[in-house]
């Protein structure tokens, strides 16, 4: 099944190249596509970031098995779209797509599964304009991805996202529904460039009741696509947001107290030397970096943990993600030790263009 050719390049003429005309077929492939994802070991979780143990080799293999899956998605789509198939498979066929561009970050497949999903995918052929059916649950989430698509794509400008929103109207997004009041308070943080409030917004209890885990789909692994999706996202989000706080930062500080990695050692945390052990102003001003900069990692990486320094559950492990994040910023040359210290760091300032 590998091998049928897409209906997009075989035009009609290819052998089997009218094959995914055929409902029957169409069906059958989705369940090949499964019996692929279920052979990769994809079924807990997508490999949504590359962990720091992971290989050039593991990347690369993981890059490949995500590619081949948004083409068997693809092919898939191209046949729902010839055939105008609209009913509760072919939702499940956009939905699915859509979380998995999402989560292999395709943002050009992203955009082009959009505009198919919202919002004829959702529509009814038969709908009366006197007595249309309710939308379903899923609506609100599709277009909730969407939205924080073009919120990222084009940040920081929110133009796209306003035109898109609107475009849907008030039937898919209420003004008093939970997502479109999350949606006009996390937009308004951007443009405020409250960033405090960016990590209260979108953190992980945060996200867990704008998209619970649940276990109603079909087909097992994915079941909770569409809550990794929106944590792939937000990521993605945060980290746009993240480059323009820290340029603020830059801009405002001189130097920054926080212990560096050779404070925080394994002895760090048991030892009663003064000079391994971190002071509290420079724990607290951690603690305010991790927060502003929202450093604590939504995603999952490789090995389990969290992508940004692991479940930030004791101040050793804040006060480790705020140091390994500017230890990476030292080797791009934004900061670096204070001679003869471990916890005070020299902000490197952005020279302005010579005109």
């Amino acid at each position: 099944m590998e091998l049928m050719p897409s209906l997009s390049r075989s035009s009609g003429l290819d052998k089997d190249g009218d094959s995914f005309k055929n409902l029957r077929t169409q069906e059958q492939y989705r369940d090949f596509i499964q019996t692929k994802v279920r052979n990769r070991e994809l079924e807990v979780r997508w490999p949504i970031q590359s962990g720091a143990d992971l290989t050039v080799v593991d990347v690369k293999q993981r890059d490949e098995v995500e590619a081949n899956l948004l083409i068997l998605f693809r092919k898939l789509r191209e046949g729902l779209l010839a055939t105008s198939r609209r009913d509760p498979f072919a939702l499940e066929v956009y939905e699915t797509s859509l979380h998995l561009s999402i989560l292999f970050n395709s943002p050009s497949q992203t955009t082009s599964i959009i505009s198919h999903l919202l919002p004829q995918a959702y529509l009814s052929p038969s709908t009366s304009s006197a007595s249309p059916p309710p939308l379903p649950s899923s609506a609100s989430t599709s277009v909730l991805l969407s939205c924080l698509h073009f919120l990222v794509t084009a940040y920081p400008s929110q133009s796209r996202y306003a035109e898109h929103l609107a475009s849907l109207g008030s039937t898919f997004l209420p003004p008093t529904a939970p997502h479109r009041q999350w949606l006009n308070d996390l937009t308004r943080t951007l443009r405020l460039r409250n960033y405090a409030k960016l990590e209260m917004l979108t953190n992980q209890d945060a996200l867990s009741k704008l998209i619970p885990l649940n276990g109603s789909s079909k087909f097992p692994s994915s079941r909770n696509l569409a809550h990794d999706a929106l944590e792939a996202i937000v990521e993605a989000l945060r980290a746009k947001a993240r480059e323009t706080t820290w340029s603020v930062i830059r801009s405002a500080y001189r130097e920054l107290h926080c212990p560096s990695s050779q404070v925080l050692g394994p002895s760090a945390s048991d030892t009663t030397d003064s000079k391994n052990t971190p002071s509290p102003l420079a724990v607290e001003n951690s603690f305010w970096l991790c927060r502003s900069l929202a450093l604590h990692s939504l995603v999952e990486d490789g090995s389990g943990g969290k992508g940004e320094g692991g479940t930030i559950t004791a101040t050793t492990t804040r006060v480790d993600v705020v140091a390994a994040w500017l230890t990476q910023r030292s080797t791009a040359g934004e900061v670096r030790l204070k001679e003869g210290t471990s916890d005070r760091w020299i902000v490197c300032k952005v020279l302005p263009a010579k005109g």
